[in-house]
């Protein structure tokens, strides 16, 4: 798959960049309206999400789940 589309980039280049650009624009946009769509279905809690994304709650989290965590964050 990933050959596959080393290929097509690559014959979309030889018509132009610009129309590259477009495809990865289609893409990314492809991908920003389905993550809308969801977040729009899962509905939720504004006030839950704010919190989220300020203060962080591990709740139980052993050694092995952050050592998991830190190699992930690193490596990946």
């Amino acid at each position: 798959m990933a050959l596959l589309s080393i290929f097509i980039f690559l014959f979309l280049e030889n018509y132009g960049v610009r129309k590259l650009e477009a495809v990865f624009a289609v893409l990314i946009a492809t991908m920003a309206l389905s993550f809308a769509w969801m977040f729009g279905e899962a509905k939720p809690s504004g006030t839950e999400l704010l919190i989220g994304c300020f203060v962080k709650a591990f709740g139980r989290m052993d050694a092995a789940d952050f050592l998991q965590g830190y190699y992930l964050c690193v490596f990946l």
